[in-house]
């Protein structure tokens, strides 16, 4: 898929994607976008992924795609996306990270060993303070409410994709963890 610039959906669209698994805390994702709806803030959030996770939804801002997506149909997936939302109530990597960052997507990421090694907070993912729906809504509203911050986001996304920075943060960890060691 071809990445993108900075332009950005209003309302925002906020994309789930993966396996529909507990610790992945798509309920407080529903209950964030609940209280967005609440707020005023619109958002658009939808959640698209195979699984038995049951989702109950009672707002007309959440869409749940319940289906297995192919490898080839990934890149239509999160063309959609504005933001990439990552609401895990447990530690895990996410592999859709990356890729989304590469497409120029900024995420919202809850503050968890795993997810937060493969941001930058703050620069290519709004980390919420707490694991919770109420810090999930306002790292979502952060991009939803300031155009400037998602442009400079989506900027930094694409550029800490390349492989030239990202070989430059490789080496600039390993030599920290290095300095830590001694």
């Amino acid at each position: 898929e071809r990445p993108r610039v900075g332009e950005r959906h209003h309302p925002l669209r906020v994309l789930f994607f993966g396996r529909l698994a507990a610790y992945k805390g798509v309920g407080l994702l529903v209950d964030a976008a609940e209280m967005l709806a609440v707020r005023g803030t619109a958002v658009e959030v939808r959640v698209v992924g195979d699984g038995d996770l049951e989702i109950p939804v009672s707002c007309d801002n959440v869409t749940i795609d319940r289906r297995w997506v192919h490898e080839r149909d990934i890149g239509e997936v999160l063309a959609w996306a504005d933001v990439m939302a990552f609401p895990y109530i447990e530690a895990s990597q996410s592999g859709v990270l990356p890729m989304s960052a590469a497409l120029g997507i900024p995420s919202v990421i809850t503050p968890l060993a795993g997810l937060i090694e493969q941001v930058e907070p703050g620069v290519t993912a709004v980390v919420a303070d707490r694991v919770d729906a109420r810090a999930i809504a306002d790292a979502i509203e952060e991009l939803a409410t300031d155009d400037q911050r998602y442009r400079e986001m989506a900027q930094r996304c694409l550029a800490s994709a390349s492989p030239t920075d990202a070989w430059a943060r490789i080496a600039a960890d390993l030599i920290d963890q290095v300095v830590a060691l001694r």
